[in-house]
């Protein structure tokens, strides 16, 4: 069977202090995402991240 491990919005802007969407739980899960992912990659299952992207005039 193929596993593929999806990771969801872990970019800066949500997951570092200085991020302009950060919050203290999102930083909070970053350990265990990172080691969800290298074990995934080590068992050779496929890792898809997903990228949140807005347009400079967005109303968002």
């Amino acid at each position: 069977m193929r596993r593929v491990l999806i990771v969801v919005d872990m970019q800066n802007d949500f997951v570092v202090e200085e991020g302009a969407l950060s919050s203290p739980a999102a930083r909070m899960i970053v350990p265990f995402v990172r080691e969800r992912v290298q074990s995934a990659l080590q068992s050779g299952d496929e890792v898809v991240f997903t990228l949140d992207t807005h347009d400079q005039d967005d109303a968002e």
